[in-house]
């Protein structure tokens, strides 16, 4: 209780030096005493609580960049492990976009109803754009229990796959584009969908209720909970962890580093 009561003088007095003479104030009462009563403490913050509300709200704000530096700075350090040991997803049978033999892998466990998802399949058009026949994009489905219609979703796209591949990223994208519609409308959304872009409906909806497509979905969730993915978006590029929706920058930085440590990469 007394280290918290300390850290927070401290905290205190850095707030009031930034306003001027109450800092110097408050550490004369701090070098004066052996503690700073309750009632002190109540007493300046009472008579300034426009100077302590404002410095007060512009020494978290600092804290807490300093903070998210300081773990953006451990992922990174994290991730720096694992260009050496990278993981080894399954991808020999996937469907792919992009290059089969391209330098660079790009894996997604993804669930179509997560709003951060559908940030993220953003930014792989994005990064299938900047960096065109580099990449080999497969999607993999993580469907997230409280979404209920994930699971469905991810048995369409597995369905459109068998008849149609090019067309069945186009009807991913679709979804994705179409969050909130399919939220609302379910498996009704995704026939509708289906029939717009072409694909035999009868067969679509006999598909991804099939073992085959149920059996599919289960071994990309468990790959995903082999390699600690447990929420969405994750991705894995050639082999290295990225676990969120992060911006196309940090995608650049793990690819940057795959390249510095094998040009011939993109060569």
């Amino acid at each position: 209780m007394k280290k918290e009561s300390t850290l927070f003088i401290a905290l205190l007095i850095v707030v009031l030096v930034s306003v001027g003479g109450l800092g110097v104030y408050v550490a004369n009462i701090a070098q004066s005493k052996k503690e700073i009563s309750k009632k002190d403490l109540k007493k300046i913050i009472d008579e300034n609580p426009l100077y302590f509300a404002e410095s007060f709200k512009g020494v978290m704000v600092a804290l807490q960049k300093q903070e998210g530096e300081k773990r953006r700075r451990a992922e990174l350090e994290k991730m720096e492990a694992l260009f050496d040991k990278p993981l080894k997803p399954s991808i020999d049978k996937e469907a792919f976009l992009g290059p089969k033999n391209a330098p660079i892998v790009l894996v997604e466990y993804s669930d179509f109803e997560c709003p951060y998802c559908s940030r993220s399949a953003e930014t792989v058009k994005v990064l299938l754009k900047k960096y065109p026949g580099k990449i080999k994009f497969i999607y993999k489905h993580l469907p997230l229990k409280f979404h209920k219609n994930a699971m469905v979703a991810a048995q369409y796209f597995e369905a459109a796959l068998l008849q149609d591949k090019k067309k069945a990223f186009d009807y991913h994208f679709k979804i994705f584009e179409s969050q909130r519609t399919l939220q609302k409308g379910g498996e009704k959304f995704l026939k509708k969908l289906g029939k717009e872009l072409g694909f035999d409906l009868g067969r679509l909806t006999r598909d991804a209720n099939s073992g085959q497509v149920l059996l599919k979905i289960k071994s990309h969730v468990d790959e995903a909970t082999k390699f600690d993915i447990t929420g969405t978006p994750g991705f894995l590029v050639n082999g290295v962890p990225i676990k969120g929706a992060y911006p196309i920058e940090y995608f650049d930085h793990v690819i940057n580093r795959l390249v510095e440590k094998n040009p011939a990469l993109f060569k």
